[in-house]
């Protein structure tokens, strides 16, 4: 799901919302819907509703991973981030202007599976 999510992103700074939620419905059959992802899940849709300068595209990627992840992973993730995005910012960027932020989410997503594996 991240790749395919992040690839979407990269293209077009949003990925189809019909794609997230079959993803998302096929984890709920696995993990049991909980308060994290139903928090960041209304966040997704007040990022939708409002100009916040995140998408809501990234909420719903949080909601979707928080299924199976604990608070302090999504803490992690999210922390991971937005150091690799300040990152990539500050080497890549010229001027200020939006870029996909789920790549990092799921390089993030990625970090945190790998440690644990360790």
């Amino acid at each position: 799901m991240g790749v395919l999510l992040s690839l979407y992103d990269l293209q077009d700074q949003s990925y189809p919302l019909t794609l997230w939620i079959g993803f998302t419905f096929l984890l709920m059959f696995i993990y049991p819907l909980n308060l994290i992802s139903l928090i960041l899940f209304l966040f997704g849709i007040f990022a939708a509703l409002k100009n916040i300068n995140i998408g809501s595209g990234d909420f719903l990627y949080l909601a979707t991973l928080a299924l199976s992840l604990n608070l302090q992973q999504i803490i992690w993730i999210i922390q991971i981030a937005s150091l690799l995005g300040i990152l990539y910012s500050l080497l890549f960027q010229k001027h200020k202007e939006p870029f996909a932020f789920v790549p990092f989410l799921f390089l993030g997503h990625l970090i945190i599976i790998f440690s644990q594996l360790i």
